[in-house]
């Protein structure tokens, strides 16, 4: 696994729809990745991601890099769980709206950029208006 800053998809995206007014691309701009590994970098430890199912495992990438150890860490375990994410989007998306249903109490930090970007889609003026 490569760690640059910014993927080359999100750059050909960005790109491709810089002159769009329909379309735009959030991102998290420092050691963010997919949907996935940013909401686990997110929620790192939390049980409504990290079920025992999940193998938190050393990525030796993380282990050379000269990242501070609390992002080392943050990565592992969202590099652990984007791998244990390939293949079964659907369902643990299913699974975590499960957990979230079960118990009310349980919390999940929403990256930034994800925020950002549902505010967007949703016209956040308009919900803005509607909040005043």
């Amino acid at each position: 696994m490569s760690y640059k800053s910014i993927s080359g998809a999100v750059q050909n995206l960005r790109e491709q729809t810089k002159d769009s007014a329909n379309v735009r691309v959030f991102f998290k701009p420092e050691k963010g990745r997919t949907f996935e590994y940013d909401l686990a970098w997110e929620n790192k430890g939390n049980p409504l991601l990290f079920t025992d199912d999940v193998e938190v495992t050393e990525i030796e990438a993380l282990v050379n890099s000269l990242w501070e150890s609390e992002d080392k860490d943050r990565a592992k375990f969202a590099s652990s769980f984007l791998i244990y994410a390939e293949g079964r989007k659907g369902e643990l998306a299913f699974e975590l709206v499960s957990g979230l249903q079960e118990n009310k109490n349980a919390e999940i930090n929403v990256p930034q950029h994800i925020k950002e970007a549902l505010q967007w889609a949703c016209h956040k003026e308009i919900l803005e208006e509607a909040n005043e």
